[in-house]
């Protein structure tokens, strides 16, 4: 089994996971984006971070990249998850350069809640851990 904790909570977030990201690939590449996913959620049970926190990890880019809404994991999956899939979200989304995203998220994530800091440090961790594959 590839996670350590694993429950039908767990089974529904990988699925709507691999579904919201239906068609989506890794940037540059024919990788499916869900393998990043996968990628993050696997760093944060490796880790023994709580369900909820592994659950936001495969759901962390849904609210950014696609068009599942946030009712539907508010409801699926509860508040905690919620608010750490929000906490992920950059809110300057497609408005703003790159640039000026990345010092948003940086200078939020140095008050955000702690379950928020270590989605995000695993998402960064599974892409730093990607780039020679990609």
């Amino acid at each position: 089994m590839i996670f350590q904790k694993y429950s039908p909570k767990l089974h529904l977030a990988i699925v709507t996971a691999a579904q919201a990201h239906e068609n989506q690939y890794r940037k540059g590449t024919r990788t499916p984006y869900f393998t990043h996913l996968v990628g993050v959620a696997m760093i944060l049970d490796r880790h023994n971070y709580p369900e909820n926190w592994i659950i936001a990890g495969l759901l962390h880019d849904t609210l950014e990249d696609t068009d599942l809404p946030q009712a539907f994991i508010e409801k699926k999956f509860g508040s905690e998850v919620t608010e750490i899939v929000l906490g992920c979200t950059e809110p300057l989304h497609r408005e703003k350069h790159w640039q000026e995203r990345k010092q948003h998220t940086i200078e939020y994530l140095r008050t955000a809640p702690l379950a928020v800091k270590v989605v995000s440090c695993a998402d960064k961790t599974h892409n730093l851990l990607t780039i020679l594959n990609d």
